[in-house]
């Protein structure tokens, strides 16, 4: 497989919503992809609309419980959020450059098939359940900057105007 162009800000791409997969078979591919983009960009995490294909598929990093990483993969996922929300900074691989602190839930129990088909249900603390939640907005057309105060619009919309890679 290999590693996919990016779909950048302010692409309407990134404002559709995804549609689920029915076929885990044919999402084999297109999670290769994701994971190769993953790594080629350094993320912690990358959604399927991102690579410009509109499907409830994600990936992200996770730790293995005995020090390593390994990425997940997760298709049609599902989440309750459980904890208080607390503040952290972000970045998206769409917005390259840019981070702010946004709002999200601490801890969130979700539920996914893996490429595998395995039915997979998980309870996500610290920086998996953000990474879970932002790519999970992708999915609904949402993105990290949607979470800003008006004030942080106010800034961001001045950087952006600055950026090389905007196009408006």
């Amino acid at each position: 497989m290999t590693a996919r162009k990016l779909v950048l800000y302010p692409s309407p791409q990134l404002r559709e919503i995804s549609q689920e997969v029915s076929d885990l078979k044919s999402a084999k591919s297109l999670l290769q992809d994701l994971k190769d983009t993953l790594v080629a960009e350094e993320g912690l995490g990358l959604a399927a609309p991102q690579i410009g294909v509109l499907a409830r598929v994600f990936v992200f990093w996770r730790n293995d419980g005995s020090g390593g990483k390994f990425i997940q993969t997760v298709i049609n996922p599902k989440v309750t959020f459980l904890g208080t929300k607390i503040d952290s900074e972000e970045g998206c691989l769409s917005i390259p450059g840019y981070r702010d602190v946004i709002k999200r839930n601490s801890r969130i129990l979700v539920s996914f098939f893996n490429e595998q088909g395995e039915d997979i249900k998980l309870e996500l603390e610290g920086l998996e359940a953000r990474c879970f939640q932002h790519e999970l907005d992708h999915l609904n057309g949402v993105l990290f900057i949607d979470h800003f105060s008006m004030e942080q619009k106010r800034l961001f919309n001045s950087w952006v105007k600055k950026q090389d890679w905007f196009k408006s």
